[in-house]
This record gives C-alpha cells, structure tokens and sequence, in this order.
C-alpha cells in the first residue's frame, strides 16, 4: 500500500503557521512520514504538496522524500490529482498528525477494502473530550462524527466504489494541527510531559 500525505495548503488556519514544528522535537510533516515507514504495510511514500508551502517543501527536499507536486488549489483538486498519479492501494493522511504511529497506521491498513473508498471518523464527542477546534462533521449511524483526513481507496476505482466509514477514536489520528488554539494546546500538552519526565516521545 501506498502512503500519500496531504501537505499542500497555504495553511490559513493556522495563520501561516506550516505543518513542521514541535518544540524540541522533529518536524511535524516528518513525524508522519517516520510512521508511514515504520509501518510494513506501506511499500511506498509520497507527499502531496505545493508551493503554497515553500517551508514544507524544503524540507522534504532537503530529506529526499518524494514529491507530488500539485497546485495548491484546494484540498480536493490537489487529492485528484495526487491520486491520478498512483496505481496502487493509497492510505490518505493529513500533514498535521502529531501523535500518529506505525502501529495506528498497520491498524487502519488491514481495514482497507478495494471495493470501498474507506474514510475514517471520530466521534464529535471524543473531539469534544480532546478539546479539538471546530472541524467537518457529519452523522453517521445517528451518530455525529467529524472527519479525521484518513482514508484508504485504488485509485482507479475512486469514481466507481461507494464510500464506507469508520470510526475509530483514537488520538493518533484524532489530533491534528487547523488552528493556532491546537498548537496552543498540543505545546501546553508537550510541557506538561516533559513537566512529569515522560519524554517528548510520550506526549500524545
């Protein structure tokens, strides 16, 4: 299975603030490409990303990650054609996964159905739980969940396969970086660890 990260957006949200720094830790964007490569089930990485993201862009230069370049044109149009560049299986994830890990990732891989584009939820109430900032929700099974930017589809089949999802409410794929109050909250949480020697890997 490919995995193919979804870094291409100008990051208004966060107030030009690019996915790449924690304090006293590696790079963001690199965090999920780190699990994406310790995960067995993921053969191949890509990164989607633009050059509405110049920072972002240099740094996977710099490591020698490859690159799909698009336009920075929205997150749709970007996905499409990232997709279109690809034949094999593709696990979708966001940049902004601080908290992600191999095992999370091998977990999701295994639900992967090539009849199905498979989308990953958490509950709204678990976001609330987490203090996350406001996201794209929506009900499933009378339930009002939020998108977590997870999925997993062939692309070849990507117009011709309905959509499943699932929810999964974890924080590894629940925490992600849309607001200059969720990098707030994730360096208050990465003090607090360091506070009680847990280690910077340890935080999330």
């Amino acid at each position: 299975m490919i995995g193919l990260i979804m870094a291409g957006g100008s990051s208004t949200r966060t107030n030009n603030l690019e996915k790449l720094s924690v304090p006293k830790d590696r790079p963001i964007i690199l965090r999920v490409v780190d699990a994406l490569m310790q995960s067995p089930q993921i053969s191949t990485i890509y990164v989607a990303a633009s050059k509405c993201s110049p920072r972002t862009y240099q740094i996977l230069q710099k490591y020698d990650i490859d690159v799909i370049e698009t336009r920075g044109k929205g997150y749709s149009v970007d996905l499409s054609y990232a997709l279109d560049q690809l034949l094999y299986p593709v696990m979708i994830l966001p940049g902004d996964l601080p908290c992600i890990d191999a095992d999370i990732i091998s977990h999701m891989s295994k639900l992967y159905d090539e009849c199905h584009w498979t989308e990953i939820l958490i509950t709204e109430k678990y976001a609330a739980m987490l203090r996350l900032s406001p996201g794209i929700t929506i009900t499933h099974n009378d339930t009002l969940c939020r998108y977590t930017g997870v999925s997993m589809v062939k692309p070849s089949r990507r117009f011709s396969t309905p959509t499943r999802r699932i929810i999964i409410n974890d924080m590894r794929i629940a925490a992600n970086l849309n607001t200059p109050q969720d990098w707030a909250l994730l360096d208050a949480t990465h003090n607090l660890a360091e506070y009680n020697s847990l280690g910077t890997g340890r935080f999330c």
